[in-house]
């Protein structure tokens, strides 16, 4: 799926999006609110800026994607792959649930070396 098909589908109220293929795909500044990119390979791709708040990214391969400056406050994030993602937190809040933790957070910079 390339990035203005998504967004054209995204602008006319689709928000299912899990398990599509976005390697490399240029989505810089959008809009993705609520979006469910689910098991999608979001790897390579170019997320700076974006709002992907309430976003479900869980299972999504986000390695070496580029995340600066990306809102992810209330994102599903759970075993999110992000080998190599550029990105830097502040947390907003935390919230512990049994064995894992849900975390607010803005990404502002940075970058992952290791997870």
């Amino acid at each position: 799926m390339k990035a203005t098909q998504l967004l054209r589908q995204y602008r006319s109220g689709i928000l299912d999006f899990s398990g599509a293929s976005l390697h490399s795909a240029h989505l810089e500044a959008a809009d993705l609110t609520r979006i469910n990119l689910s098991q999608s390979d979001l790897s390579n791709a170019d997320f700076n800026d974006v709002d992907l708040s309430g976003a479900c990214l869980q299972q999504a391969n986000l390695t070496n994607a580029s995340l600066i400056g990306a809102s992810l406050v209330g994102a599903n994030l759970s075993e999110v792959n992000l080998i190599g993602a550029y990105l830097e937190c502040i947390v907003q809040s935390l919230l512990p649930s049994g064995d894992r933790t849900l975390i607010y957070a803005v990404v502002e910079h940075g970058e992952v070396l290791d997870t």
